[in-house]
């Protein structure tokens, strides 16, 4: 037996939203999680949603995985490691890049003022289209050729949670990734 609902829960960072599938296996999560989130959605009846806020998928298990779609500025990148294309599928498309955490929506309170967004490697063999695209937008963004540019973040296994909200327990998160490939966007994977 499956079934799907959504969950709302609402800390002091904002908004966390996503949807859950479950078997009977988890149902005592998916019960307990509705009945929180259903007296916390109470509360946010008429009130505007944050953007720039992670949403939580579960997995069958009941594991909350946190995604983030950011818009990250021109002004917010702080270095991008240079490729070339050759280098770049030689690195299997693992790159990273440096952001200020100024702007992030989620605090990370170890970090002085810099957070290190890594891609993840992918085999050889892999196709790498997703990634190298995603790491040329970024290119532009740091010379200046596009004001902004969305990603789409991971932030498990980096990031608690407590009555405050969510916040990172290290200085870095990872690009939203699955099946060797770049994930851009915050949806629960099938």
């Amino acid at each position: 037996m499956w079934f799907r609902f959504s969950v709302f829960p609402v800390f002091a960072l904002g908004v966390i939203s996503g949807a859950c599938s479950t078997s009977v296996d988890t149902e005592k999560f998916a019960q307990k999680d509705a009945k929180y989130t259903v007296e916390k959605h109470e509360k946010l009846k008429g009130k505007a949603v944050r953007s720039n806020q992670p949403i939580v998928n579960y997995s069958r298990s009941g594991k909350p995985y946190y995604h983030l779609a950011y818009q990250l500025k021109t002004e917010d990148l702080i270095q991008l490691e240079e490729l070339s294309k050759q280098e770049f599928e030689q690195n299997g498309g693992q790159f990273e890049l440096r952001i200020d955490k100024t702007g992030f929506p989620v605090p990370a309170p170890n970090c002085q003022s810099i957070l290190i967004v890594r891609m993840p490697w992918t085999p050889p063999g892999s196709n790498l289209t997703k990634k190298y695209s995603l790491y040329q937008n970024l290119q532009d963004l740091q010379r200046g050729k596009s004001e902004e540019l969305k990603i789409v973040l991971e932030l498990n296994p980096y990031v608690k949670e407590s009555e405050e909200g969510l916040a990172l327990t290290q200085c870095n998160v990872f690009f939203r990734h699955a099946k060797s490939d770049y994930v851009a966007h915050t949806n629960r994977l099938n």
